[in-house]
């Protein structure tokens, strides 16, 4: 790691936090998608309003 340049043992943990930060800001998005498609189809039901009082 030395040749690496004196800042990158320091600046390493900064990029690993950086990296799962954006894995999960993705994860999160798809999910708030996959619910909000959910919903969509629960709501063209012609039944969503008896999903919706369980």
């Amino acid at each position: 790691l030395a040749g690496l340049g004196p800042g990158f043992r320091a600046d390493w943990p900064e990029r690993r936090l950086e990296a799962e930060r954006h894995l999960l800001l993705e994860q999160v998005a798809q999910m708030k998608d996959a619910l909000e498609q959910r919903d969509f189809e629960l709501a063209s039901r012609p039944s969503h309003h008896l999903v919706q009082t369980l």
